[in-house]
């Protein structure tokens, strides 16, 4: 995410409630590529469990990438836009 300020509210939103319809562990990576924002903030205060929020190693969404496949936990990784939103069951399963 670059100064997403303004998306990051309804993504967090659709990521808070898609979260509680899962039995799945979920790890939120949010990578800042070098924001002049308060995305971070907004990500800090987001009652997500297991988000963590990372500056890009370089520029661009393609070091955002690697970045946040080095920092992930799990052996599979979903990437989003910070301007998209899920649906509530979108992790059901």
């Amino acid at each position: 995410l670059r100064d997403e300020e303004a998306s990051l509210p309804l993504l967090l939103q659709s990521l808070e409630k898609a979260a509680v319809h899962t039995n799945l562990v979920l790890e939120f990576i949010f990578i800042d590529d070098h924001s002049l924002d308060h995305s971070k903030n907004l990500i800090a205060k987001a009652n997500l469990e297991n988000a963590r929020v990372y500056t890009s190693n370089g520029e661009g969404k393609k070091q955002a990438i690697r970045t946040g496949v080095g920092l992930a936990k799990f052996d599979h990784v979903l990437f989003l836009d910070a301007d998209v939103q899920l649906s509530e069951k979108y992790f059901f399963q």
